[in-house]
């Protein structure tokens, strides 16, 4: 295990130290940050300065010509704790009165309710002696926008205690035996399925590419030859393959911590400039701390193991592919291995999936090791899945993964010292019988 830890540390220190990987991580976890809480702040920021709370205050008395049929709407009722409070609502018989009220009052406007060809309208009039700007009557109409059903409720029978009962918020709880279910938590295991298969196959083809990489450039490098004297061939590809992963998974991490400040960051400043914000992320961010609790310690931890494991598959996948390649121009044919079982999983769980199926999904996928990392971890934490299987399926794929890690290393060393095309099938299972190759190809 000493040349071992010598393989991962040689490598691991050579990729983080590598200035492109600097770079890369700095920039993007900068942009990950910036970027949502820029946009975020930037979005409240003007819708406060296109609506601005002072306005309210310019209105001094609004002369309601109600035309529709039904019992008269107090619309003062529906202003009552917000900036339109102070607003006067004085009802009228007909818009010419109104016109007469308002001529008196600079600070006044007219609201005529009543239907057209095209349905009910609300016609909000600016007297032509008016002192008020466009933002004073740009807020008023558009707290009109959002509260013309809460007007139109108040114009049926109903009593005031009915019509508060009617406007609370309601809360949708559609609780199993165990009484720990809710809408929210129906809504998140809809969606991080798909989420969590898609996010994987990125971070999958994006990092473990990266081994195979690795041991074609060392392949042409004159260090092969001293590694494969001190090292053995499965201690050589499994020092790399765990030198690349922590690489990817560090730098990884980094994003990750850095789109949840840039998000947290956000909403700070979000609720900063306002309070009151109704910005639908913040019901997102709301509804993922709601299902957050319903996770408990022991699957999480399952997930991550398991996740981290199905990482090292590919990555070992990855390394069979750099192991039969000569030089780095012959990998993107020789990894046709690992290109295909990722696409070819990566459908099967997707096309598999009951959003996409209609139907449940065949358990078979979860103990398949190439499709289980795909789905797995997110059904064991949706609770999904029990955790025997979970345990089960996950002990599959260490051991798949083991036997790919050795298989990867007898073809590293078989392949050693070949030159040319990949000699076929057969031809590689004698290499690999032999445990050497003592042929030279041009």
């Amino acid at each position: 295990m000493k040349n071992f830890k010598i393989v991962f540390a040689f490598t691991f220190l050579r990729m983080i130290k590598r200035r492109g990987y600097k770079i890369l991580t700095v920039v993007m976890a900068l942009l990950f940050f910036a970027v949502p809480a820029g946009i975020m702040t930037a979005i409240e920021y003007a819708k406060s300065e296109k609506i601005p709370q002072e306005y309210s205050y310019n209105i001094s008395e609004v002369y309601v010509c109600d035309k529709l049929e039904g019992t008269p709407a107090d619309i003062g009722i529906i202003t009552q704790d917000t900036p339109f409070s102070n607003i006067k609502f004085t009802p009228v018989e007909n818009t010419e009165n109104a016109k007469i009220f308002s001529g008196s009052d600079p600070r006044s406007l007219i609201l005529v309710m009543e239907t057209n060809d095209y349905g009910r309208v609300f016609n909000l009039i600016v007297p032509e002696s008016t002192e008020l700007t466009d933002g004073d009557t740009a807020a008023f109409s558009d707290f009109l926008s959002k509260n013309s059903t809460a007007i139109m409720l108040m114009k049926s029978d109903i009593t005031l205690e009915q019509f508060s009962e009617m406007m609370k918020p309601t809360v949708i709880i559609n609780s199993g035996e165990d009484g720990n279910g809710s809408a929210v938590f129906e809504i998140f295991e809809m969606i991080a399925p798909l989420i969590y298969t898609f996010l994987i196959y990125f971070l999958l083809i994006f990092y473990s590419q990266g081994v195979a990489t690795s041991i074609v450039t060392e392949k042409s490098s004159k260090l092969m030859d001293t590694l494969l004297l001190s090292t053995k061939p499965t201690e050589l590809i499994l020092g790399k393959m765990l030198a690349n992963s922590l690489a990817g998974i560090l730098q990884f991490t980094v994003w990750v911590l850095s789109v949840i400040g840039g998000f947290a960051t956000g909403t700070a400043l979000v609720r900063w400039i306002n309070p009151e914000s109704n910005m639908s992320i913040l019901s997102v961010f709301d509804m993922l701390s709601e299902v957050g609790g319903l996770f408990s310690v022991t699957v999480v931890i399952i997930a991550v193991l398991f996740t981290v494991s199905g990482f090292l598959l590919y990555c070992a996948l990855s390394a069979i592919g750099g192991a039969i390649s000569e030089k780095a121009e012959d990998l993107s044919a020789n990894n046709v291995i690992f290109t295909g079982i990722m696409a070819v999983s990566f459908l099967a769980v997707i096309f598999t999936n009951p959003i996409y199926s209609g139907f449940p999904s065949p358990e078979i996928i979860l103990y398949i090791p190439f499709t289980a990392i795909l789905t797995v971890p997110v059904q064991i934490l949706l609770g999904n899945i029990s955790i025997l299987q979970a345990l089960i399926s996950l002990l599959i794929l260490i051991a798949v993964t083991a036997g790919m890690v050795v298989l990867a290393g007898k073809i590293y060393k078989a392949f050693a010292l070949y030159k040319g095309k990949f000699p076929g099938i057969k031809k590689a299972l004698e290499f690999l019988k032999s445990g050497k190759n003592n042929e030279t190809h041009h």
